[in-house]
């Protein structure tokens, strides 16, 4: 009725010896009454050292402790100390994670935050330079053309009584009449 997914269909050539794997270990299994029996096993164990340990420490009654420290000093010591776990755990695993902790911080600090601002720096320097460039060549060049034009400008600049130069003169009459010709607004 339903066709088997296409990417489980794909997938059955490598998938095909895991589930011969799975389907063979199932059979080989013990029943779910062994996981229960061990289970229960287990959790007895974990009672049963609960209720010594407290009949044994609560309120410093019992001279069992004492007794047993007094004969067992080494094994007492280790015990006491937790089989020296953290101390092997200290040792082994974090001391030298440390160290290569503190020498890829070192290889970031140097090497990585070195290529980043050193490529930070030469950024800056061509923004630097193209700001120069644009301010004092370009800007420079546009400034003195335009204070040229303006200073022909003020130089050639016709008088507000007089027709510009580039105008013919008949049209500077024309305009000059019509203006006088107008009437006065009311």
């Amino acid at each position: 009725m339903f066709e088997e997914p296409l990417l489980e269909r794909w997938l059955a050539p490598v998938l095909a010896p895991s589930h011969a794997m799975v389907a063979a270990r199932a059979m080989q299994e013990p029943g779910l009454g062994l996981e229960i029996l061990l289970i229960a096993a287990s959790v007895t164990v974990a009672f049963g050292g609960w209720g010594v340990a407290r009949a044994l420490y609560k309120d410093a009654k019992s001279t069992v402790p004492e007794r047993v420290k007094a004969a067992l000093p080494n094994l007492h010591r280790w015990m006491y100390n937790k089989y020296y776990v953290d101390e092997l755990y200290q040792t082994v695993v974090l001391k030298p994670a440390y160290l290569v902790a503190r020498a890829w911080s070192a290889f970031d600090s140097v090497v990585v935050d070195g290529l980043v601002n050193g490529v930070a720096a030469v950024g800056r320097f061509v923004c630097n330079v193209d700001g120069a460039i644009d301010t004092y060549l370009v800007d420079g060049a546009v400034n003195l053309f335009a204070n040229q034009a303006a200073a022909h400008r003020q130089v050639h600049a016709p008088h507000p009584d007089r027709p510009h130069p580039a105008l013919p003169l008949r049209g500077a009459r024309r305009s000059a009449t019509r203006r006088r010709n107008q009437l006065p607004p009311r």
